[in-house]
């Protein structure tokens, strides 16, 4: 018996002969997949502020109990610290968490993606973070 299982989507496909062949390459593929899950792709920090629970270089958790629709494309503007001029920059709504299935630890509200963030915006916002961190004594 043959099984031919693809992998990551594309036309890449691997060739079990055995159903142990097949279970133990399965098992590691998994593995793998939930690592790469595991690890954000951004440095996060977490902000002790009314709207915002964290920021990362790649998106912001907003604290909110109206959120905008799933998919939503929004602009914002960013005050890092207090000499600069604001950071500006366009997001996606990638995920909402309503406020009935928050989970403890957890605000309700939506996590927004950055899109098109130039080079100047990450900087800045990658230097807050590494501030914030050396603030709080994380390295």
């Amino acid at each position: 018996m043959m099984i031919k299982f693809l992998v990551n989507q594309t036309t890449k496909q691997q060739t079990f002969t055995s159903p142990i062949d097949f279970s133990k390459k399965f098992l590691l593929y998994y593995l793998r997949i939930m690592e790469q899950k595991n690890k954000r792709r951004f440095e996060r920090v977490k902000i002790n502020s009314e709207k915002i629970y964290d920021l990362s270089e790649g998106g912001i958790y907003i604290r909110t109990t109206e959120p905008r629709p799933l998919g939503s494309m929004i602009a914002l503007e960013l005050k890092l610290f207090e000499n600069d001029q604001p950071v500006k920059v366009k997001g996606k709504v990638i995920r909402i968490v309503y406020p009935k299935g928050a989970p403890k630890k957890f605000p309700p509200g939506m996590a927004v993606q950055f899109i098109d963030l130039d080079e100047e915006s990450r900087e800045k916002i990658r230097k807050y973070i590494k501030s914030r961190k050396n603030l709080s004594g994380e390295t």
